[in-house]
């Protein structure tokens, strides 16, 4: 469960709208009939949400951005909120940059929660990708946050969720309303209006 506030906004059009840098997204995390035994942990990565950019990381802070974080932050666009010290640490596991959460043991009946916060330092128009060959579009700016549940000792998977994450300069109501983020442009454009005439 995502807690809604001033900065962290949900659209039903176009999913999570979280303001860069000062905006939090709170999320209460609830797992039940976990089997494995053992301390856990939540990775938080994000991922291009367009198929052909997926390969692409969001893996560094944009050149603009840069100031804001401390030099083992740069790397890093997705980041714990403050008060979390202690619970957390980047991970340095799989291709993709991402942020670990120790979220401790599941009781007796395999029931675990915890209450984790993660904030955004680029906007999804910065430049956050270290490949020489990415061309940024807009369908490659559509972000998703990719959460997963796995266990330490055995390093396995054991639950994933993705949500649809849009991070921005300001968040606002006229943006939270929109049927679609963008309009297409160009002979994409010109079409759609031929279609209507």
């Amino acid at each position: 469960k995502i807690i809604e506030n001033q900065l962290c906004k949900f659209s039903k059009y176009t999913g999570w709208h979280l303001q860069r840098s000062t905006g939090m997204m709170k999320i209460k995390l609830n797992f039940h009939g976990i089997t494995t035994k053992g301390p856990m942990l939540v990775r938080a990565l994000l991922v291009r949400k367009d198929e052909t950019y997926r390969h692409f990381g969001v893996d560094r802070v944009c050149e603009n951005h840069r100031k804001e974080v401390s030099w083992s932050g740069q790397e890093h666009v997705l980041q714990a909120a403050a008060g979390l010290e202690g619970m957390w640490q980047y991970g340095s596991r799989g291709p993709r940059r991402s942020l670990c959460f120790m979220v401790g043991s599941p009781g007796a009946g395999g029931d675990l929660e915890e209450t984790i916060g993660l904030r955004c330092i680029c906007n999804d128009s910065c430049s956050t990708c270290d490949d020489q060959t990415f061309k940024q579009t807009e369908s490659s700016r559509d972000l998703l946050l990719v959460l997963t549940l796995e266990s330490l000792e055995y390093g396995m998977i054991l639950a994933r969720r993705s949500i649809g994450v849009w991070p921005k300069a300001v968040v606002r109501p006229k943006d939270l309303n929109k049927p679609e983020r963008r309009k297409p442009k160009g002979g994409a454009a010109k079409q759609i209006g031929r279609a209507h005439v």
